[in-house]
């Protein structure tokens, strides 16, 4: 029986648009190789060399190069891609592992599971079961993290062929040593070292998935009993030593009697630490013997991806050069993580060139910013810290409408309600809430670096644009939806449509029109009617009933930062049209993404 193979919708949407009757691509598909079946998770276009190196470097342990896609110039059947994969020569490349290829047609308007086949052995294609998945979460992968120092020291000479080849040179050993059997990475926390033919603290039995069970607690005796969802989701830290009395070693030494050599001259020489900081992303079961091999290989990723940007973005005339940091992105609608790394001296404007090498080589659209600092992902232990609850809608179960289509805020923000940040803005404040909430989606989406505005901030800005009088700054004056769009644009050069409703019961009408902005623009609604103000996070629509619920997210709570108090007593929630006053009018101010990179 064939094995399964798990396209995830985001990357078929990719595919399609990347390989059109117009547009021949070709390239790399990403994904797990799980026991099971291969998941297809992103793409990558390539050159006619089909060089692995191009993409190698972004990507993180765990997710690796499973397949390739094209465009074929005829009609696509098994004997012209047999015929094709051996004119690519990949079987050479890969050395003759199983790929998944995705072949498309002249003809074909989108990529579907019938595009997909299965090279097996370098020598034989089958046709696989293909299913497409919706789910682009990580939840049900372990997260893991490589952070530790690594010093770095090169010859500086002023040609500059030679100081870089003199770079790669020290990078390639750091690499090799990453891999080496003189290298073992210690799980924070726990008594667990893993090398690659030892292990200590644990059994070879152990799968990734109970890697949390010997993490101790802050009085340094183990966690007993079954771990809760926010201890399984949490990320596992490694750190990466170097065992001195091996062979092995960062700069490899022949075993034999000491021998110093000493010569006299003026050398100039470039000496940092690289702060590494390496992701992989692995199934629960993967077994723990092959977690050395995963980790070596993101270290080693990590380390070839600094040197590539030390070489290409350095101005060595003047022979300063700015240490290499590490993000971790999940661009919006795809299963999988990229890191990529940026110069510390370089700002997000200048590095705009680069992002869009990025989107293209990734098939992802140039008009909204995925690969900018603030873009990097927040992992869970990360949200816990921030200070806001992040995104409380994704732990309600689903409680829309039967038969309905859910449309949902796109990406992340903070909840903004009554009483936070020491402030007494009880029954008057509800709207700047909606409003802060409404900033830090474009703060934690990167559209902006500005801070999230105070209620006095925002009072200011109404006075600014001549909307309200000086005396207005430091009230307890109310504000409402134009007052809002306002705000958006002096602040942050966002622009918003209103949408005005005479009726709060003529809001069930409205689902065709907010299900289309959570589509376009993904953006936070601000809803202001009579004395109250809300945030609508997304509607659930039934296109052939016109049913619609709204995912409300209201700041009138004035509670702790309590996600299940939250959850339960409906501060966040699925709310019905009867939710709104029937007879009350209400504003819509509905944020426009800028089309930015």
């Amino acid at each position: 029986m064939a094995r399964k193979v798990v396209v995830q919708k985001g990357a078929l949407s990719v595919l399609s648009n990347t390989c059109t009757p117009k547009q021949k691509k070709q390239g790399w598909l990403l994904g797990f190789k799980h026991s099971s079946h291969y998941e297809v998770v992103a793409c990558a276009n390539c050159q006619d060399d089909w060089n692995t190196n191009d993409i190698k470097q972004y990507l993180p342990g765990g997710i690796s190069i499973i397949g390739v896609f094209y465009s074929s110039v005829g009609a696509v059947d098994t004997n012209s891609i047999t015929k094709d994969l051996g004119n690519f020569g990949l079987d050479k490349i890969l050395k003759g592992q199983d790929l998944v290829v995705c072949a498309i047609g002249v003809s074909c308007d989108s990529v579907t599971e019938e595009n997909f086949y299965l090279w097996t052995d370098g020598q034989s294609l089958t046709i696989p079961v293909v299913s497409v998945s919706h789910d682009h979460s990580l939840d049900s992968l372990l997260y893991i993290r490589v952070q530790c120092p690594v010093p770095l020291s090169f010859e500086l000479v002023t040609n500059a062929d030679v100081w870089k080849s003199n770079l790669q040179k020290e990078i390639n050993e750091l690499c090799n040593a990453s891999r080496s059997k003189g290298v073992l990475y210690h799980l924070n926390g726990s008594d667990i070292l893993i090398g690659s033919q030892q292990l200590c603290g644990v059994s070879k039995e152990t799968t990734c998935s109970d890697l949390h069970n010997h993490i101790k607690s802050d009085d340094g005796f183990g966690k007993s009993g079954k771990k809760s969802k926010k201890d399984q989701l949490s990320t596992l830290k490694f750190s990466m030593y170097h065992q001195i009395n091996k062979k092995s070693s960062f700069h490899a030494v022949p075993s034999c009697c000491p021998v110093i050599k000493h010569s006299l001259g003026n050398h100039k020489s470039v000496e940092m630490t690289l702060p590494v900081d390496a992701v992989a992303v692995v199934s629960r079961d993967l077994p723990i013997t092959d977690l050395h091999t995963v980790l070596g290989t993101t270290v080693s990723n990590q380390l070839t991806a600094m040197a590539a940007c030390i070489i290409r973005d350095t101005v060595a005339k003047s022979e300063k050069f700015s240490k290499p940091a590490p993000y971790h992105f999940q661009p919006a609608g795809l299963r999988a993580i990229f890191s990529i790394v940026y110069l510390q001296n370089m700002s997000d404007e200048q590095l705009v060139q680069r992002r869009t090498e990025v989107h293209r080589m990734l098939g992802l659209p140039e008009n909204q910013p995925m690969f900018r600092r603030s873009n990097a992902v927040m992992f869970h232990e990360e949200r816990s810290n921030y200070g806001y609850l992040i995104n409380p809608h994704s732990g309600i179960n689903s409680q829309g409408v039967p038969g309905g289509t859910k449309y949902i805020v796109d990406g992340l923000y903070s909840y903004h309600h009554y009483m936070q940040d020491r402030f007494d803005d009880n029954k008057w404040g509800c709207a700047y809430r909606s409003l802060q909430t409404i900033m830090s989606w474009f703060k934690l989406q990167a559209y902006t670096e500005k801070a999230i505005a105070s209620h006095k901030e925002i009072q200011q800005a109404l006075v600014d644009v001549g909307d309200k009088e000086p005396k207005f700054v430091g009230s307890r004056q109310w504000i409402g939806s134009m007052e809002v769009s306002y705000c958006l644009d002096h602040l942050l050069g966002v622009s918003s449509k209103i949408m005005h409703v005479s009726a709060g019961a003529d809001l069930a009408t409205k689902g065709r029109e907010l299900a289309l902005h959570f589509q376009t623009q993904g953006t936070p609604i601000m809803i202001g009617g009579g004395v109250l103000a809300h945030t609508i996070l997304g509607v659930d629509f039934n296109e052939v009933t016109g049913d619609v619920k709204f995912l409300i997210l209201d700041p009138h709570y004035t509670g702790a930062e309590d996600l299940k108090v939250i959850l339960d007593k409906g501060w966040c929630g699925w709310k019905g049209p009867d939710f709104w006053d029937q007879h009350a009018h209400y504003n819509l101010c509905m944020p426009q993404r800028p089309e930015v990179i």
